[in-house]
């Protein structure tokens, strides 16, 4: 694998398409791995990220206080307007921004995930018949178990090197 962009030539290390491939079958067998130690536990799904939520509406709460404590500052004249209309502005912004945060949280489309069970089998079938497919069978075989493959590798191979940084990340339906 190369990238093909002029601004990439003599930065990026390319690898083989076998040990791209190989790389790839590793990450389903681990995934299987991962599946079944799911299934025994009696769980139904993962949890990949923490809550991101929580924390901007902890943050969101916090700046609401801060602006009532502006206005109370404001009418006990301890603030005079400039540095009330300077500091109001600061803490509307954050909140506006916020907000926008908590909205695109909240319209960001859960994608489900497959059953373990089904996503076991599909796993399966693209391991057995992956090595003895052509290229267009074998990106079919990946959409069914994959939405993306991430490929990462810095170090360049040489004669005498047997070890690769190749590293390959996926997101799994």
């Amino acid at each position: 694998m190369l990238c093909t962009h002029r601004e990439c030539r003599g930065k990026i290390v390319s690898s083989t398409i076998e040990a791209v491939d190989e790389a790839a079958i590793s990450a389903f067998r681990y995934r299987i791995k991962q599946l079944e130690k799911l299934k025994r536990s009696g769980k139904t799904e993962f949890k990949n990220e923490p809550e991101k939520k929580a924390p901007l509406i902890a943050d969101l709460e916090k700046s609401k206080r801060q602006l009532s404590r502006l206005y109370d500052l404001l009418e006990q004249e301890i603030y005079d307007i400039n540095t009330f209309l300077e500091r109001s502005k600061v803490i509307n912004e954050k909140i506006n921004s916020l907000e926008a945060a908590i909205k695109e949280i909240d319209s960001e489309q859960k994608i489900p995930q497959l059953p373990p069970d089904e996503a076991i089998r599909r796993l399966e079938y693209v391991i057995g018949n992956f090595a003895n497919s052509d290229p267009e069978e074998k990106n079919r075989l990946l959409h069914t178990v994959v939405r993306k493959l991430y490929y990462h590798k810095t170090q360049k191979m040489c004669r005498n090197k047997t070890d690769s940084d190749l590293t390959l990340n996926a997101d799994f339906l």
